[in-house]
């Protein structure tokens, strides 16, 4: 399990929320995973699996990456869209 914060560079956490819920592996963090976003997590998943795991389980934000930032609220309809689109 990947928690708070697996999507983000190291040093990020309380003083940057904002950057919470992008769902795109950080190639510094993992630079055996390049490619798209969805490749980079296709390869941390394989990754895990070849050290003996079942899977990969992830935590996930509950916010799009940038809401809060300057007090910025994401409306119901483009959250909706946000997560189609990562979920995808």
């Amino acid at each position: 399990m990947f928690d708070a914060g697996w999507d983000l560079p190291y040093g990020v956490y309380t003083d940057q929320l904002h950057r919470f819920g992008s769902l795109e592996l950080d190639t510094e963090r993992f630079p055996l995973c390049q490619g798209s976003p969805a490749k980079r997590l296709i390869k941390l998943n394989r990754l895990v699996k070849s050290a003996g795991w079942r899977g990969t389980g992830i935590w996930v934000a509950a916010q799009a990456a940038g809401e809060g930032l300057n007090n910025k609220i994401v409306s119901d309809d483009k959250l909706q869209q946000y997560w189609i689109k990562r979920l995808k």
